[in-house]
């Protein structure tokens, strides 16, 4: 594994609560992606992790996965289980937030990555023709099939070989490049014989212009490396 020393420490508030910022500035590369870890500032109740991904990568960051902080003792600080887990600064740059033990104060404290969910930035989009009720591109693993459309919904049949709990979809684009406004992205049923129903609501499905782009948040591809860095 991979290890990297920290930089000196800076000592702050927010909402009145005390907190420690461990600056990084440190880049690894993962399968040829460039990843930059700005900081760390931990608070009481969680950490954030400020990160920047190199815009000429070839492949989108969708998702750190198993991002984590890391005691002396092994025991590992993880991505919250409810609520939010990250925000989206730009496409390549974002905050992770995870659990925090900032109350045990640990004499050594280290940022562990193995695993990152990734697509080509060439296959971000899933792309559909509803009118013809079509598949025109998505990304080369061929997950989608069976497009269907009902009153101002589509609906896909999504095969990723394993059981995927995450919403697939953020933003959707019409034929002419402009957003379409909705209020909810995705939905998707149980896991099945191996295959998962995606249903994504586009609002006046019959009056907007094809074809329709999905943009995808989270996909079920990764790639993976060893890396752990000290901060503290």
């Amino acid at each position: 594994m991979k290890s990297f020393c920290q930089l000196p420490s800076l000592i702050y508030r927010q909402n009145g609560l005390r907190g420690e910022t461990y600056k990084l500035n440190k880049t690894v590369t993962i399968q040829g992606q460039k990843i930059t870890f700005i900081d760390a500032k931990v608070y009481p109740l969680r950490a954030a992790i400020h990160v920047k991904m190199d815009p000429e990568n070839s492949k989108r960051i969708l998702n750190f996965e198993d991002l984590r902080l890391v005691d002396e003792n092994g025991e590992a600080w993880n991505k919250i289980n409810n609520g939010i887990i990250s925000s989206q600064i730009s496409p390549d740059e974002a905050i992770v937030y995870l659990q925090s033990n900032y109350f045990k104060q640990p004499k050594e404290l280290y940022l562990v990555l193995n695993k990152l969910q990734a697509v080509n930035k060439d296959e971000v989009f899933v792309v559909v023709d509803t009118e013809k009720q079509e598949i025109l591109k998505q990304p080369k693993e061929n997950y989608f099939s069976e497009l269907r459309v009902e009153k101002d919904a589509i609906y896909f049949n999504f095969k990723p070989g394993k059981e995927f709990n995450y919403f697939l979809f953020t933003r959707k684009v019409d034929g002419n490049g402009e957003e379409i406004a909705s209020e909810w992205g995705s939905s998707q049923s149980g896991f099945e014989n191996g295959v998962m129903e995606i249903g994504v609501n586009i609002p006046s499905l019959q009056n907007q212009i094809n074809p329709i782009s999905l943009e995808l948040v989270y996909f079920p591809s990764w790639i993976k490396g060893d890396y752990k860095l000290r901060i503290k």
